[in-house]
C-alpha cells in the first residue's frame, strides 16, 4: 500500500465536470449543490488548466478526535466541519416550552406551538439547502413538539371555556366538595 489514498470526505471540491465552478462531494457521491462563481471569487482557475487548486486536497491532515488513523502508507483525510443550524435547535426548544406550558398557562402554549412550527419549517429548508449545516432531526422534533403543544393548547383552552365556564360544572362542583 505505498501510494494509495482513501476518498476524500465531504466538502466543496472543483467541478470535474464544468471548469470554474466548484461541486459539493458528500463523501461517496456529487452532489447537485454547485458554487457557480468560484473562479470569480478566488481568482483560480478549474483544474487541468495549469492554475489554481487541485481537484483533490493535496495534504494529507491529521485524523481529528474521535476518528480513526489511516492505515500506514494511506494518506487521512479530515471532514470539513458542519454546524447546527440555530433555528432548528430554537424550533425544539419552543415547541418544548410549548408543551411544558400547557398546563399551567394556556395562551402561552397557543402561542408558542406556532412559533416553534415556523421556525422548524424555516430551518429544514435552510438545513436542505445547505450541506454544511446539520439539524434536521431538531427541526423535525421541534415541528412535531409545536403541533403537539398548539394542539393541546387549543384543546384546554376550549375546556376551559365551554366546560369550566358552564354553571352547571360548578353546581356539581359544590355539591361534590360543599356536603
Amino acid at each position: 500500500m505505498s501510494d494509495e489514498s482513501t476518498t476524500p470526505g465531504p466538502g466543496w471540491y472543483p467541478d470535474p465536470s464544468a471548469p470554474g465552478r466548484q461541486r459539493y462531494w458528500d463523501g461517496t457521491s456529487w452532489t447537485e449543490f454547485t458554487d457557480e462563481n468560484y473562479a470569480e471569487k478566488t481568482g483560480t482557475s478549474a483544474p487541468g488548466t495549469g492554475v489554481g487548486v487541485s481537484s483533490w486536497p493535496s495534504t494529507p491532515q491529521a485524523a481529528g478526535p474521535g476518528e480513526p488513523a489511516a492505515p500506514a502508507g494511506q494518506q487521512s483525510w479530515v471532514a470539513p466541519a458542519t454546524r447546527t443550524n440555530g433555528m432548528a435547535i430554537g424550533s425544539l426548544v419552543t415547541g418544548i416550552l410549548a408543551l411544558a406550558v400547557c398546563a399551567t398557562t394556556l395562551p402561552l402554549g397557543v402561542i408558542l406551538g406556532p412559533v416553534a412550527i415556523v421556525l422548524s419549517v424555516k430551518s429544514s429548508r435552510v438545513v436542505k439547502a445547505d450541506p454544511s449545516q446539520t439539524g434536521s432531526g431538531l427541526a423535525t422534533a421541534g415541528l412535531v413538539t409545536g403541533i403537539l403543544g398548539l394542539l393541546i393548547g387549543i384543546a384546554l383552552t376550549i375546556f376551559w371555556i365551554v366546560i369550566v365556564n358552564d354553571p352547571l360544572f360548578w353546581e356539581g362542583f359544590n355539591q361534590e366538595f360543599n356536603p
